[in-house]
């Protein structure tokens, strides 16, 4: 059922294509992100937005079917800001790496400079979670890289001992998603 507060929500998401998030009932691993293009007492239908900025369909769902919809967080502004500036995601440049046979396969890597000034990728020790950032320095013992978050936020400087990575990676989407995000934010400080 529409309480006048939800009303006013998805009636200022409708009317300004602002972005807002909506968690289903009992499904917290799952967030829909996008814009309310038509709703009533009852349903809704929502513009999805990608985590790319991309229009990803559109979504009917019964209001009584969320547990709660967000607006306004950091999350959904870094996902406006990809959406507002449509297509900024550039495509795959760097199509090949050359590698090596050597123990100290990942120093022989950076040295190569596979990287060409973009945001880089490391796993450590087999572990699921990527670190995403700029190179700053290295040598054939150390690896240091200044962290990019999601959002494209500077999250500090990280040094990382280069026996530890287990896989390097670069021009993945997810790090030109984060590229952009990183400009767009320097952009709007000068």
């Amino acid at each position: 059922m529409l309480n006048r507060i939800l009303g006013e929500t998805l009636l200022y998401s409708q009317e300004n294509k602002s972005l807002i998030a909506v968690r289903k009932t009992n499904d917290i691993d799952d967030t829909w992100v996008g814009y309310i293009v038509n709703f009533n007492e009852n349903l809704f239908v929502l513009q999805h937005i990608s985590p790319l900025g991309y229009e990803d369909g559109l979504i009917v769902e019964k209001i009584a079917n969320v547990d709660n919809f967000e607006t306004n967080d950091e999350y959904l502004k870094g996902i406006e800001r990809l959406y507002r500036n449509g297509n900024l995601i550039s495509k795959q440049v760097i199509d090949n790496i050359e590698i090596s046979e050597e123990e100290d396969w990942q120093y022989e890597i950076l040295k190569s400079a596979f990287d060409q000034g973009r945001i880089i990728s490391i796993e450590i020790n087999n572990n699921d979670s990527l670190n995403y950032g700029f190179l700053i320095d290295f040598d054939d013992i150390s690896l240091k890289l200044r962290v990019v978050d999601k959002l494209g936020k500077e999250d500090g400087i990280q040094t990382y001992n280069l026996l530890d990575i287990t896989s390097l990676t670069v021009d993945r989407i997810e790090s030109r998603k984060r590229e952009v995000l990183y400009e767009l934010r320097k952009r709007s400080t000068r």
